[in-house]
């Protein structure tokens, strides 16, 4: 991976760029942990675009690139919601997901006065919000697009704290 990376916000334009990132995130890596049942349920979810749209559009949503081009996302409500944590396959493993994270996390500090976060989160994300100072709160299970899945509500008290 080149170090050339930089961030930014999406616009309209990216929606398509970062669905397809969704989708190939969760084709590639879901069938470590998940049913092929329900890595074909997840990843259609870009396919309904006007909820892709708002996905996104909804929430400040933190690109980085990597040589001029989107390689992870994160979107973050005014409330303190990480809404997404996406890397491009060839990226994982990397760091970019931190990198997105923290950039996104001290942004909403900035911009919104934040001095908390939640998420619903993966079992991919899990680890990363972990490694950020995010705890598990609950555990639930939900159903999406006819399948199951177990997904973790994860909090963090950031107030008078740097992001690592």
């Amino acid at each position: 991976m080149s170090d050339t990376h930089s961030f930014r916000l999406a616009t309209e334009a990216d929606v398509p760029a970062l669905g397809a990132i969704y989708a190939s995130t969760v084709r590639e890596l879901g069938p470590q942990l998940y049913t092929p049942e329900q890595v074909v349920a997840w990843s259609a979810s870009p396919d309904n675009r006007e909820a892709f749209y708002h996905f996104i559009m909804d929430y400040r949503t933190h690109i980085i690139e990597v040589d001029g081009a989107p390689a992870a996302f994160c979107g973050i409500g005014a409330d303190g919601y990480v809404a997404s944590l996406y890397v491009a396959p060839q990226y994982t493993r990397k760091g970019l997901g931190s990198k997105v994270l923290t950039h996104a996390l001290e942004d909403a500090r900035r911009e919104f006065g934040a001095t908390s976060f939640y998420t619903k989160a993966s079992f991919f994300s899990r680890e990363v919000f972990t490694r950020h100072g995010f705890y598990v709160a609950e555990e639930e299970s939900v159903d999406y697009n006819g399948q199951t899945f177990r997904r973790f509500h994860m909090r963090r008290e950031v107030a008078g704290q740097q992001d690592r």
